[in-house]
Parts: structure tokens; sequence; C-alpha cells
């Protein structure tokens, strides 16, 4: 089996952040070009996705380097309330789309709403695994830092 070469791994990261921002600024362009609402859409979502990438990217980093600074404890309570406002905010945002979304299936079979429907399909289902993913991210990231300092001891050795 290979050893893991922490070197190796933080310069992967490195080159992925790179290239997260090239595409930044792609999309940024386009972005500021853009004169429709669904070409601002897609693009704003892409450049907000590679933001979260790198922001991840950057945070793993600075844990495989050692320059992370313990978590207090009025950090780890707030972020976890902003975390459980944001997911109370889309709870409420899920339940008025399925509200509409019922009331679109209810008209039949025309063409738009079905579309819209799709579209608000898409949405539920992304949100759902949107919230998995942060609970799973918070945790391996707040709640488990004597876990990640055993690991780096490890890793140093």
């Amino acid at each position: 089996m290979e050893s893991l070469d922490i070197l190796e791994l933080i310069a992967t990261l490195n080159s992925m952040i790179k290239a997260e921002q090239e595409n930044i600024s792609e999309l940024s362009k386009l972005l500021e070009k853009a004169d429709h609402s669904i070409i601002k859409f897609i693009a704003g979502s892409l450049i907000h996705d590679s933001e979260k990438h790198m922001l991840l990217h950057q945070a793993l980093i600075d844990i495989l380097k050692g320059e992370v600074k313990e978590i207090g404890v009025q950090e780890k309570m707030a972020i976890l309330n902003a975390l459980d406002r944001h997911m109370k905010i889309e709870e409420q945002a899920m339940k008025a789309l399925e509200s509409i979304r019922a009331k679109i299936h209810m008209k039949g079979e025309v063409k738009l709403l079905k579309k819209i429907e799709q579209l608000l399909n898409l949405q539920a289902e992304e949100e759902k695994r949107h919230h998995k993913w942060f609970k799973e991210v918070v945790n391996v990231l707040l709640e488990k830092e004597d876990a990640w300092k055993e690991v780096l001891h490890k890793l140093k050795v």
C-alpha cells in the first residue's frame, strides 16, 4: 500500500484551488456580460459552487499544515446556530415549494408547468442533499477536532 505524502496532498489541493479560481474568473466574465436571468442563475450557481470548494480545500490545507487553532465554544455555537437557522429557513422554503408543486401538478399536462414542476423537484432534491452534506461536513470539521489531531499525528510519524 502506497503511503500518503502530505506535501503532495497539499500541492494537489492548491492546484485544485487554482483551477477553481480560473473557473470563477471565466464564469464571472460570463455573469457580468449576461443579460438573461437564466444565464445569470447558472453562472452564479457555478461560481458559488467553486467558491465553496475553494474554501473547503483551503481549510483542509490549513489542517494538514497544522495551522488551524482550536475552535472556541462561542465560535462553535455561533456557526451551529447559523447552520440551524439556515436549515429552518430552507425547511420553510421546502414547504412552500411543495405547496406550489402540488398546485402545479393539479393543473394537468401544461408543458410549461411541467418544466417548472421539474425544476422545483430538482431544487427539492438538491436541498435534501445540501442539508445532509452540511450536517456531515460540520460534524467532521467541528465535532471531531481530536480525531483530526490524532490523524495528523499519525501522518507525521
